[in-house]
């Protein structure tokens, strides 16, 4: 008995689980509501914009499909710049060579000299036809770009217009402002008929005359031959002109710089045609094509209006199927809103 008593093993005590920390439960009312609406708003933004962007490249594959071509976007409201031909270089590279190539643009105009390296550009990426489509204007700086295409496609609400250069000149006050080349020669003009024969008269506009900077009346000229040998080089590398005579190229550079009265005149479509004899597609003739066009358009005059935050716009934007890139513009305490600005 006692021997059974020491053959009984003591029961196997086992260690008691330890207890795992558990997730700290996280009360979703815990969490700042302003940080929720701040989550909510940015996660719309994203997604409006992505279907925005889904939108435009609807669009731009369109107009490739009505072309048969490559279509490159240059869509801006503010000064053609050298960084802007930097950029659109940029935008080149990433889609590659072309046998046809469309540049979709929008532009007020600006610099020249960009604006002439901007149309050898594009022309080297496009080994057969390098076209350009004008939903609504393409002006000054602009139009001498255009003037390196092959074709212009346009419709009822599209426009180019002058290449005269415009010159920045100072006041009295210091403040900076930009006047057409031609209007300095145009003001000596007025000058020297008012005062022909007679003396007293000449005293009179002597004060006019001696405000007239020397080294602005150089820069006035050379800034006009220089926009009138831009314009001569283009036509002559490109089918815009259906001659290559050069009489012609000659009559249409001179009468682009020096003909038109006004900076803003608006060269219609038929006007392209008939005066300037421009190889001009009327895109209204595919209705579906003009369409998209306008309406891309309509979609980049959107995003930059719905851009402007106070402080900041959307200014200019380089697209293209597989690539987006805006570019964004500190605005001037006039550009700026009221409120922000009292700040």
């Amino acid at each position: 008995m006692a021997n059974e008593q020491e053959n009984v093993k003591e029961p196997e005590v086992l260690p008691l689980p330890q207890a795992q920390p558990q997730p700290k439960q996280v009360n979703s009312f815990e969490e700042p509501y302003f940080s929720i609406l701040e989550r909510d708003k940015q996660q719309s933004k994203q997604s409006f914009e992505n279907s925005r962007r889904n939108a435009r490249v609807e669009r731009i594959k369109a107009i490739q499909g009505f072309r048969k071509s490559k279509v490159i976007v240059y869509y801006s409201i503010d000064t053609l710049t050298p960084n802007d031909a930097e950029m659109l270089f940029d935008l080149l590279q990433s889609v590659g060579k072309q046998e046809k190539l469309d540049l979709f643009l929008l532009s007020p105009g600006g610099y020249v000299d960009p604006a002439f390296k901007m149309a050898k550009m594009c022309r080297d990426f496009a080994s057969e036809n390098f076209g350009v489509i004008i939903p609504h204007y393409a002006k000054s700086a602009a139009t001498l770009l255009c003037l390196g295409s092959d074709e212009l496609v346009m419709g009822s609400a599209s426009e180019i217009g002058p290449i005269d250069p415009q010159i920045e000149i100072m006041d009295e006050y210091g403040r900076k402002f930009n006047v057409s080349a031609n209007s300095v020669e145009d003001a000596l003009e007025v000058i020297d008929e008012h005062s022909v024969g007679d003396p007293a008269k000449s005293l009179k506009y002597m004060p006019l005359i001696e405000k007239i900077n020397l080294n602005t009346l150089g820069q006035y000229r050379r800034a006009l031959d220089s926009s009138k040998q831009y314009a001569k080089d283009l036509l002559k590398a490109g089918k815009l002109l259906k001659t290559k005579n050069t009489k012609t190229i000659d009559a249409v550079s001179k009468k682009l710089a020096t003909y038109y009265f006004s900076h803003a005149y608006p060269i219609k479509m038929d006007d392209a045609i008939s005066d300037l004899k421009f190889n001009v597609v009327d895109a209204t003739a595919t209705k579906q094509l003009w369409q998209a066009m306008w309406q891309l358009h309509k979609l980049y005059d959107a995003m930059i209006k719905e851009s402007k935050n106070g402080k900041t716009m959307i200014t200019t934007i380089f697209e293209a199927e597989e690539f987006i890139l805006p570019i964004t513009k500190m605005l001037t305490q006039e550009e700026q809103p009221y409120e922000q600005r009292r700040k």
